[in-house]
């Protein structure tokens, strides 16, 4: 019985991670089970952790991708777009890369924008996964129909040059918290119940890069400019700090988490 629970257990977490995670697993138990059948082994154990990741890396890199494309889904670039790049390979590996054919082309647009005025790479976060609309991509509420993505800031290092890294390895966590004369989102929605607000906050996070306000302002505007973009998510007081006047520029709300550490554009 806890082996059976081990293994569903198991299961709804790859499920609930990568989406096709849950599948590959079973499929990897019974090819293992034929392969120890015929070919006995050491470390049965061993080989069905092999047999899972050779399946899981084919299954992502060769088969998910067209069969994303019959669901109106692609991916992100990874390592082709020099402008445009994921700011971990885990969000490729865990399938959260996959868009709408329209956001691609935003994302790309803007990247290429930027690229062109000679500045770093736009780095994104997390997107959809590649299959049925509303399944969801834990921890966002609204990442689960292919039309939503999140970038990171833009950052320069201790000597005020730009960089093309975050401060944290996930591209989140990093707050950029309001000055004393901002109105504190956060410690708002915090008062009215919402604990989850800056629960990313953990995160750990390399002091020495900063934000680069004059950069995040021209990408979020850069972004509002575009005729595919609907609406664009960061802080009240980030949008104020920044001089940003766009309408598609908007407050999220105390039910999600705090975008003080990210850009969400979502399409029309």
């Amino acid at each position: 019985m806890l082996k059976v629970i081990a293994r569903s257990l198991l299961f709804l977490l790859l499920t609930v991670i990568t989406q096709i995670g849950g599948m590959v697993l079973l499929l990897s138990w019974l090819v293992s089970r034929r392969l120890l059948a015929r070919w006995p082994v050491r470390f049965p154990k061993l080989l069905g952790t092999a047999v899972f990741v050779m399946l899981y890396i084919t299954t992502t890199a060769l088969i998910v991708p067209p069969l994303a494309r019959l669901n109106g889904r692609v991916p992100l670039p990874v390592f082709e777009d020099e402008a445009l790049a994921p700011r971990t390979l885990g969000t490729a590996l865990l399938n959260r890369h996959y868009v709408d054919v329209e956001l691609k082309t935003l994302a790309h647009d803007v990247a290429h924008a930027f690229a062109e005025k000679g500045r770093p790479p736009v780095l994104y976060l997390d997107a959809c996964f590649p299959f049925f609309d509303g399944f969801p991509l834990l921890p966002h509420l609204s990442h689960n129909d292919g039309r939503k993505l999140d970038l990171a800031f833009c950052y320069k290092n201790a000597e005020g040059v730009p960089t093309v890294s975050t401060p944290s390895l996930i591209g989140y966590g990093a707050f950029a918290y309001p000055m004393a004369n901002e109105e504190n989102t956060s410690a708002r929605c915090l008062a009215d119940g919402a604990w989850w607000y800056d629960i990313l906050g953990f995160v750990p996070t390399d002091h020495a890069i900063g934000l680069d306000e004059q950069r995040t302002k021209e990408l979020v505007n850069t972004l509002a400019d575009n005729q595919h973009t609907g609406k664009i998510f960061i802080e009240p007081y980030l949008k104020k700090r920044l001089g940003i006047e766009s309408n598609k520029v908007r407050f999220h709300g105390c039910h999600a988490v705090s975008h003080a550490d990210h850009i969400h554009v979502q399409l029309r």
